[in-house]
C-alpha cells in the first residue's frame, strides 16, 4: 500500500528523537509499503531545526520518505505555538493535491496531538479515494482542560473540540493506545465498527547504544561507587509527569542511601530546581537532555526507574506511557505513581504501583525496593522485559495494525 502519514511532531532522526509513528513506518517498509511522512519545520520535539529554501523540504532515510512543511518557529506554550499549530494544517491544505499526485496515498493516517489535521487529511483521503485513520494517542482537548486547567469554553478548546468531532465523525478507521477509550469516543461521533486498540511498542532491532555524556557518566559512577540507590528517570519535565511529588519524597528519603537523577528538560524544570534548592536537597540531581539511543546506557546505571501521573478522571480512559516502554525494555524495576484503568507495571509485575501524587507512599515503595536483594530486583525487571518483548514488539504491533486497516479496506 502507499501510506501517507500527516503528523506535526514527526521528522528524520537527524532531526527529531525516534517516535511510535517513526517505528511503524520503519516495520511497513520492510514489509513492501510506500511509506510517506508530513510534518512541520519547527516544534518542541526537534532538537535540530532542518534549514531549507521554499515551502517544503524531501528527506530520503531507512526507507521513509519524509516531506517537511515550513511552519513558524515558537517558544514555551505562547501565542507562537497555537500560531504553529495553526500554521501547519493549513500547510497541508496547501500541498494537498500535490501529495494526492505524487504519492497517491490508499491510506491517510492523521497523527497528530492536536486534532486540526484531520481537516485537510479527510479532504486528501477523499480525494484520492484513500482509507482515512485517526490515530488517538491523547485525549485533545480533555488533556487541555484536566492537565492544562483550560475552562472548556475557552475559544482553543472548542476549535480543538470541534476539530476531534469532526476527526470522530469523519474517521473510516480509529485506531488508539487508549485500551478503554471506545465508550468517549462513540459519544463524540464514533460509529461502531470503527475502533481498534494497538498500544505503544518498543524496537527489538539490534541499535548501536549511544556512549554517555561525560557529565551523566561521571554522576552516575560516583553515586554506584558509594553505594548509592539511584532512582533514575529520563524524558519530560513538564506538570504532567507529576515530578514535584517525587521531590517531596526525596525530602522523606533525604537521610536515606538514595539519589534521584532526572534526565531530561520542559517547562517545569527551572521550577522544580528551585524546589530543591529551597528544600536543600542534596540526593536530587538534573541533567540535560541525552539522545535516545543513549538512554538504554543510562538506565544500566539505576537501580530502578519512576513514572507518575496525576490524579485525573481522563485516565479513566487509559494512558499510553511511551517512557514506561523503555524502562520495561531496560529490564529496570519501575516505581508507578498511577490510578488508570490500565497499569502495565501492577499486570506485568515489573514494579510497584501506588496511589498517584503522594509522597509518603512513593517513599514506602522506594524502602521496599531498597530492602530487596540484587537477585530479586532483577526478577522483578526481567518480568517487564519479558511482557514488553512478548506483547509490544513494534514489528507484532505494525502488522496488527495494517491487519486492522486491511479488514476495513475489505
Amino acid at each position: 500500500m502507499n501510506i501517507l502519514i500527516i503528523n506535526h511532531y514527526i521528522g528524520p532522526d537527524e532531526y527529531c528523537p525516534t517516535f511510535r509513528t517513526t517505528y511503524l513506518a520503519q516495520e511497513w517498509t520492510k514489509l513492501g509499503h510506500d511509506v510517506t511522512i508530513v510534518g512541520a519545520s519547527n516544534s518542541h520535539s526537534f532538537f535540530k531545526y532542518p534549514r531549507f529554501s521554499g515551502s517544503y523540504s524531501v528527506h530520503l532515510e531507512k526507507g521513509i520518505r519524509y516531506v517537511i512543511l515550513k511552519t513558524p518557529r515558537y517558544e514555551g506554550n505562547g501565542v507562537g505555538r497555537l500560531v504553529n499549530i495553526l500554521a501547519f494544517p493549513l500547510q497541508v491544505w496547501r500541498w494537498q493535491k500535490w501529495f494526492a499526485d505524487s504519492f497517491k496515498p490508499e491510506v491517510v493516517i492523521a497523527g497528530s496531538a492536536h486534532t486540526l489535521d484531520c481537516f485537510p487529511a479527510v479532504r486528501l483521503a477523499r480525494r484520492c479515494g484513500a482509507l482515512f485513520v485517526r490515530e488517538v494517542r491523547d485525549l485533545w482537548p480533555l488533556t487541555l482542560t484536566e492537565l492544562g486547567g483550560f475552562s472548556e469554553w475557552h475559544p482553543v478548546v472548542m476549535c480543538f473540540r470541534s476539530a476531534e468531532n469532526f476527526s470522530y465523525r469523519n474517521a473510516d478507521m480509529i485506531i488508539t493506545t487508549l485500551p478503554n477509550s471506545l465508550e468517549y469516543m462513540r459519544a463524540h461521533g464514533l460509529e461502531n465498527g470503527k475502533w481498534a486498540y494497538i498500544p505503544q511498542g518498543v524496537d527489538l532491532n539490534t541499535l548501536e547504544e549511544g556512549e554517555l555524556p561525560e557529565l551523566h557518566h561521571k554522576l552516575l559512577e560516583r553515586l554506584n561507587k558509594k553505594g548509592i540507590f539511584v532512582i533514575g528517570y529520563t524524558g519530560s519535565i513538564g506538570v504532567a509527569n507529576c515530578l514535584d511529588t517525587l521531590l517531596e519524597s526525596a525530602k522523606v528519603l533525604r537521610d536515606m542511601p538514595v539519589a534521584f537523577v532526572l534526565v531530561g528538560d520542559g517547562p517545569e524544570k527551572d521550577k522544580l530546581q528551585k524546589r530543591v534548592n529551597q528544600l536543600g536537597l542534596k540526593n536530587v540531581f538534573f541533567l540535560p537532555r541525552i539522545p535516545r539511543n543513549c538512554i538504554p546506557g543510562f538506565l544500566s546505571k539505576v537501580s530502578a526507574t519512576f513514572i507518575a501521573w496525576k490524579r485525573r478522571p481522563m485516565y479513566r480512559y487509559g494512558i499510553s506511557p511511551n517512557k514506561l516502554m523503555e524502562y520495561m525494555l531496560a529490564g529496570k524495576p519501575v516505581i508507578h505513581a498511577v490510578q488508570a484503568s490500565n497499569d502495565l507495571v501492577a499486570t506485568s509485575g515489573c514494579g510497584i504501583s501506588v496511589p498517584p501524587e503522594n509522597p509518603a507512599a512513593i517513599a514506602d515503595a522506594i524502602r521496599d525496593m531498597m530492602s530487596m536483594t540484587p537477585h530479586a530486583l532483577a526478577k522483578m525487571g526481567n518480568r517487564g522485559r519479558e511482557y514488553v518483548i512478548r506483547y509490544h514488539d513494534y514489528g507484532k504491533l505494525a502488522v496488527q495494525y495494517l491487519t486492522a486497516i486491511e479488514e476495513k479496506r475489505n
